[in-house]
């Protein structure tokens, strides 16, 4: 979902960070997001299909795009609720919430509603040192459909939000 209004929830959730850790010194967790867009006069995009092997590659291939960039946010919430509290006490729902920020993307495109920049994705992101992208670790990559895609307006921020269930197996 892209845009200004969340739906609220009943219960309240809790601040979450999601962490994973490669060794027992070392642990990294999701705090941060990307925001892809396109300028292209504000037409839908068709995004491209996420590959398991892909991760900060991908973002680093945008460069050469001649239309498509990425915003690289902090996540402006990390959230932890249950789908079924009876079934998962301590949360199966992570919603990860950014803003945009900026006016160009990491590799310089203007990202603004001069040139109609089109927010069509985003992806999770652990940035363990926030100063230096070359650490980021990309969890997963989302995409909307074109009627959930928004382009950035005049004097406003857009939200992205990506919601992760996982349930037991």
């Amino acid at each position: 979902m892209a845009g200004n209004s969340f739906s609220t929830q009943s219960s309240p959730s809790r601040i979450f960070l999601m962490q994973r850790c490669t060794s027992e010194s070392q642990c990294v967790s999701a705090t941060g997001a990307t925001v892809e867009f396109e300028n292209n006069g504000g037409v839908a995009v068709t995004p491209p299909t996420p590959l398991a092997a892909e991760g900060k590659s991908y973002y680093d291939g945008l460069l050469t795009h001649p239309t498509r960039d990425y915003l690289r946010v902090p996540a402006t919430a990390v959230l932890l609720d249950s789908t079924d509290a009876a079934l998962y006490p301590g949360g199966n729902r992570l919603t990860v919430i950014a803003q945009t920020a900026g006016v160009a993307g990491v590799h310089g495109k203007i990202f603004s509603d001069t040139v109609s920049s089109r927010v069509y994705g985003g992806a999770l992101v652990s940035t363990p040192d926030y100063g230096d992208q070359t650490q980021d670790l990309v969890y997963a990559r989302f995409y909307y459909a074109a009627a959930s895609q928004m382009v950035k307006l005049a004097s406003s921020q857009l939200w992205v939000r990506r919601e992760l269930v996982f349930q037991a197996g």
